[in-house]
């Protein structure tokens, strides 16, 4: 059975309260409705819809082309590419690749289960994992400087490794779990509403009525399979008709020929005893 993923009541509710300053909840809530049509066709049987509206890009191709012309898109494709991207893929990039793949793990986990994906709880793991680093720092180092300035003898800077390892490694966890928690809101998912079984009586008569429908289905698919094997040992390969008429009998010329045969073995008998 495959599992819903909500798509249409998560492209609406990015739509009913997507920020104003940026297009990405406009962008994923298209994507999402185009998911849910192309499920919707598939399983009505139909051919794919000739109307394609206009797709929104990337956040990066909508930087370059708001450029007043093309030497400004240039420079601007210059500064994103060589910049922007190589920044954000050295300070927090690892942690938003292991965030997409740990959100999408989860969130099939806990669809299967009837579940949808939360942000409070990658949030709050978050901030405990930032007071334990911090914590860490503070007491086992003693708050030692993470890099000295050194003058004399010689000019340098004296990097203290083991305080810089911690606090990277805490800031990126810390990195890694809120954007788990923010993949969630992305995505859409507080949107989303599973319903619970609450015990009143329409609950439960629905859930009968459910059960009820799948046992028909079952019993119909028993009854086809059990047609399909009978027609497997038919013995003579053709089909029978039941419903076809007996045969019309002639009981009144059947007892005429009874009394026929009666008459012609009384007749006999007297010459066979003549004949002794």
């Amino acid at each position: 059975m495959s599992i819903d993923h909500h798509e249409l009541e998560r492209a609406n509710w990015l739509l009913a309260h997507g920020a104003s300053w940026h297009m990405a909840d406009r962008r994923m809530a298209q994507r999402l409705k185009r998911r849910a049509g192309e499920l919707a066709r598939r399983e009505a049987g139909a051919s794919e819809s000739a109307h394609h509206e206009s797709t929104i890009h990337w956040a990066g191709a909508r930087f370059i082309a708001r450029g007043e012309d093309s030497s400004d898109k240039f420079y601007r494709g210059l500064l994103l590419w060589f910049v922007i991207i190589p920044a954000v893929a050295v300070t927090v990039g690892p942690a938003l690749l292991v965030s997409e793949v740990l959100h999408r793990l989860t969130t099939r986990m806990l669809l299967s289960r009837g579940r949808i994906p939360q942000q409070a709880p990658w949030y709050l793991a978050a901030i405990i994992t930032l007071a334990i680093g911090v914590a860490a720092w503070l007491i086992a180092f003693r708050a030692e400087p993470l890099a000295e300035l050194i003058v004399w003898p010689q000019t340098g800077v004296e990097v203290n490794w083991m305080p810089v390892v911690v606090l990277v490694g805490a800031g990126q966890l810390t990195i890694l779990l809120a954007t788990t928690g923010w993949q969630a809101r992305r995505y859409g998912w507080p949107g989303v509403v599973v319903r619970k079984l609450s015990g009143l009586p329409s609950d439960l008569v629905a859930a009968e009525v459910d059960a009820a429908a799948h046992q028909i289905a079952d019993a119909d698919a028993a009854l086809d399979e059990g047609a399909d094997l009978a027609a497997q040992f038919d013995p003579v390969g053709e089909d029978w008709d039941y419903d076809e008429e007996p045969t019309d009998i002639d009981y009144a010329a059947l007892d005429a020929a009874d009394d026929d045969e009666d008459t012609h073995n009384r007749t006999a008998e007297p010459v066979q005893k003549g004949a002794r």
